[in-house]
């Protein structure tokens, strides 16, 4: 069981998420409360003696083994806490560092530069916070989920359909449909830039517009999760007995003695309906229950607003449907969204990672268009609106006036040359803000503070050093505000649904209709190993992934259905070792280790991290750097742990550099010197430059 939170110094928790097992687990503890009580009930303590530790000794742990096979782990960023916890030995510590580096993640791309505003993710309305909190449970409940049961989610690695006929014939009727949206738009307020299919989880098409910045590896696996979180694929759903099922369902609710009917729409159905017209199946939760599912109040804190519970129930009832039976237009805001809500064709912003001529932005904000075009087959389009540009200047001026506060607190002495083109280019960007129109209290806020910390820096006393870390803070400040401001606070969203709709979404509809069950049927037995085992004998199974690319190249595992390897519980038996073995790879490549064998009673174990330049060629293999406790997990949707070692070793080599890794798992009756010759005759016959480039 599990449980994820997110806190501060004062204890107050500003979102939880909890697994099925943690659930019954608090249930049985205390049923009367709601489920952020209960939490801050238990760890509250905890958390005090986290910030108590740090304050009197500018340190504090990272993690506490307790007793009953507990694990805690502690993350902070700036004042924000994100607290994971794990019992019954169920979790490891990797395990739950990794859960909470995600949640950073997810929070990164709902509220891009100001997640760490705790406000967002626990706004003042009750009808708002469930909203809020429903929609990031939701997310982080179909994570685990996939990431338990699907390797494009293990690896964190994109699969793609292996059919370059159907693949290349709908690249052309995407290419083709995109062209007819530029036409019929006539203000280039809002622009497509990334069109793309999904089977399942499975990429079938990706096209890019020629003036589109590049979509990097870990925003696409953030978009498929997205697509699956709001439109399961067919048999996900069929399986689905766990909270996933009870978090993403349009939930009928009996109440009070009247016995009235109410329906909950959480966040999942929502976006269903507005983008999917796609209606899930109903599922009863008691009375008893609401507790639990829902916020009904305020964690007992000082900060926190606090109602009785009648008062909670009258809110939620009425946030949930409105008189006419429509949506709650505050549940967009979930999202970022405030304006235009009643207006079904609207959709909000999600924030990603872009590298432009204007340079590079972590959170640049993009609209989602997501179709359910048949069960199980998803298209989603990118679109960017004019102002999203100036998100790139907010990310560079934030990365200039933090290091200018660090210089400051340190002492370092700032040169004449690098404070003229420091301040020239600050000057540049500061007035490319003026230029957009609906911030006037915030721009000449900004603008008077920035000419009078550029006045300051004239003089660069010592006298004057703690006044200019503070004007740089407050500086900070007003530029998260503006952001904030434009894309999260009444913010202008999407309004090309009618168009996507008619230009897009119905020729894909009609193209793809005739090769629909083909392409399901294709999504589960995408490659099979009977098409290795007779060149690799003893060979089990395989991971092959082009980190470069960030595609996935790997047999199917089915665990439900009978394959040519294996069903039932054989099946389930190697699904579990073949996860085993790649989390703890992970573990081992965290300490440097790039090439590694391991064997159990059953089966051998190889995993190989090699580079190669743009022919192929093979290259020295470099000394990986040992990570520390306070780094980013291995893997890509977090940080691109190999695109760091890429860029590392470019640099050194003064050669482009491609990463590629090897997953190999063999019966144990094979050799070992077998084993390594095959890894390598296999990852020949692997390396193939795709006919059609991912990205």
């Amino acid at each position: 069981m599990k449980c994820l939170f997110v806190t501060d110094s004062t204890c107050d928790v500003k979102f939880v998420w909890t697994d099925l097992e943690f659930r019954n687990y608090l249930r049985r503890r205390q049923h009367s409360l709601s489920l952020d009580a209960v939490v801050y009930q238990m760890f509250a303590p905890i958390i005090t003696s986290f910030y108590v530790m740090k304050e009197m000794c500018c340190d504090s742990y990272s993690s506490i083994h307790a007793e009953g096979d507990w694990i805690l782990v502690f993350r902070l960023f700036g004042e924000v806490l994100l607290f994971a916890a794990g019992g019954e030995s169920k979790h490891s510590e990797e395990e739950l560092n990794h859960d909470a580096w995600i949640l950073r993640r997810l929070l990164q791309l709902q509220f891009g530069l100001v997640w760490q505003d705790w406000r967002l993710l626990k706004p003042a309305g009750l009808d708002t916070r469930r909203a809020t909190w429903t929609a990031l449970q939701s997310l982080l409940t179909s994570y685990v989920e996939l990431r338990s049961t699907d390797q494009t989610f293990l690896a964190e690695a994109v699969e793609r359909l292996d059919h370059t006929h159907t693949s290349e014939m709908t690249l052309h009727w995407l290419e083709s449909a995109v062209q007819h949206v530029r036409l019929k738009i006539k203000k280039e307020t809002e622009q497509v830039v990334h069109a793309f299919i999904l089977v399942g989880t499975k990429l079938l098409a990706f096209y890019s517009s020629h003036n589109a910045c590049g979509l990097f590896p870990s925003d696409l696996l953030l978009l498929i999760l997205s697509a699956y979180d709001v439109s399961p694929s067919p048999r996900e759903k069929e399986d689905e007995i766990d909270p996933k099922q009870q978090c993403a369902v349009t939930s009928k609710l009996t109440c009070g003695d009247g016995g009235h009917t109410l329906l909950q729409q959480t966040k999942s159905t929502f976006l269903s309906k507005i983008f999917l017209q796609n209606d899930k199946g109903i599922d009863v939760l008691s009375e008893s229950d609401l507790d639990i599912w829902g916020v009904a109040e305020s964690s007992p804190s000082s900060h926190s607003q606090t109602t009785s519970s009648d008062e909670d129930y009258e809110l939620a009832m009425e946030t949930l449907l409105d008189k006419e039976g429509t949506q709650n237009p505050d549940l967009l805001s979930t999202f970022g969204c405030t304006s235009d809500v009643s207006d079904p064709s609207v959709t909000p912003f999600v924030f990603l990672e872009t590298a432009s001529k204007e340079g590079y932005c972590s959170s640049t904000p993009h609209n989602v268009y997501c179709y359910k075009v048949f069960e199980g087959i998803t298209l989603m389009l990118l679109t960017r609106q004019s102002h999203s540009r100036f998100a790139s200047s907010i990310h560079q001026l934030l990365n200039y006036f933090a290091h200018l506060e660090e210089n400051l607190v340190s002492g370092t002495a700032i040169t004449q040359d690098i404070k003229l083109s420091i301040l020239s280019v600050i000057e540049n960007k500061i007035g490319q803000l003026a230029h957009f129109g609906k911030l006037n209290s915030v721009q000449k806020e900004l603008t008077r503070s920035w000419k009078q910390l550029k006045k300051k820096l004239s003089n660069n006393s010592v006298e004057d050093r703690k006044d200019l870390t503070q004007a740089c803070k407050h500086i900070q400040t007003l530029l998260c505000r503006t952001f904030q401001c434009m894309y999260l606070t009444g913010a202008t969203c999407g309004h090309l649904d009618d168009v996507l709709q008619s230009t897009v979404l119905v020729p894909v509809q009609n193209n793809l209709h005739d090769f629909k069950d083909f392409l399901l049927v294709k999504s589960t037995r995408n490659v099979t190993l009977v098409t290795y085992q007779e060149a690799f004998p003893g060979l089990v199974h395989f991971l092959y992934i082009d980190r470069a690319a960030g595609q996935l190249i790997t047999p199917s595992l089915n665990t439900s259905v009978a394959s040519e390897l294996a069903d039932g519980p054989l099946a389930r038996l190697i699904q579990e070792k073949v996860w085993w073995f790649v989390k703890t790879t992970g573990i081992f490549l965290a300490h440097g280790y790039g090439t590694m064998m391991m064997k159990d009673e059953d089966c051998v174990f190889s995993y190989f991290l090699w580079f190669e330049d743009e022919s192929g060629h093979k290259l020295f293999q470099p000394d990986l750097e040992e990570l520390k406790a306070e780094d980013p997990p291995i893997g890509v949707i977090v940080r691109n742990y190999y695109q760091h070692v890429m860029k590392k070793y470019s640099k050194q080599a003064k050669v482009y550099v491609k990463c590629y890794e090897l997953f190999a798992v063999h019966f144990a009756t094979i050799p070992l010197k077998i084993v390594v010759e095959q890894c390598q005759n296999l990852a020949k016959k692997l390396w193939d430059p795709p006919s059609l480039p991912l990205l």
